[in-house]
């Protein structure tokens, strides 16, 4: 095998299990919570929502957050 061949699979390999779990967060976000805590995890079949982005700027205040974070 290759040198050349073997440091890009590497880096094919590392960079698609490093955007593994981003995905899966990414995609629970936007489940309901029902379905993120149901026994049996469904891939496909869930309505996509954005009510825990909601409650994170309502209730959590997210926003102020942010902004005191970028003047800081």
């Amino acid at each position: 095998m290759n040198y050349k061949y073997a440091i890009n699979l590497l880096a094919i390999v590392t960079v698609i299990l490093w955007l593994i779990p981003v995905i899966w967060v990414a995609i629970n976000s936007i489940k309901p919570t029902k379905v993120i805590n149901a026994p049996i995890p469904t891939f496909y079949s869930f309505t996509p929502t954005m009510g825990h982005y909601t409650e994170l700027f309502e209730r959590f205040q997210f926003d102020r957050a942010i902004f005191n974070s970028l003047i800081t």
